[in-house]
């Protein structure tokens, strides 16, 4: 079978936490991982990626999302991702289920390349990253 078959279409989430300092980026570690990643998990059958996108959100910080848009698709190796920009409703994210650690990226001069935290980061997520903030 045709590898580009075989890939599983995952919702990839930007979730944008507003704050007066400027746009943070959420990134998420799952327990045992040791790199980070953005939320997100695989889209269900008959399910659109902003659903899923939405369902992800929930399940990993108990956030519900105030604002869901698709924004662009990514071809990985192994994975379709359904990049989805989420606003959450407000309150503190919280590490939920498989998640061990939520870490706020602040990106408002736009270089996250420079942040602390940006080797840790999923090369695949980084890639989404630098797309998404090129087009900001």
């Amino acid at each position: 079978m045709d590898q580009e078959r075989k890939k599983r279409s995952r919702a990839t989430c930007v979730v944008e936490i507003p704050s007066p300092d400027g746009p943070s980026v959420l990134v998420a570690r799952e327990k045992g991982a040791k790199s980070r990643v953005l939320p997100g998990g695989w889209i269900r059958k008959d399910e659109s990626a902003v659903d899923a996108a939405k369902r992800a959100l929930l399940k990993e910080t108990g956030a519900d999302a105030l604002t869901a848009v698709h924004l662009f698709d990514y071809e990985s190796a192994r994975t379709r991702h359904k990049v989805v920009l989420l606003v959450p409703a407000g309150g503190e994210l919280q590490a939920q289920e498989g998640i061990e650690e939520l870490t706020k990226l602040a990106h408002s001069g736009g270089n996250l390349r420079e942040h602390e935290l940006w080797p840790s980061l999923h090369r695949t997520m980084q890639a989404i990253l630098e797309r998404y903030l090129a087009a900001k």
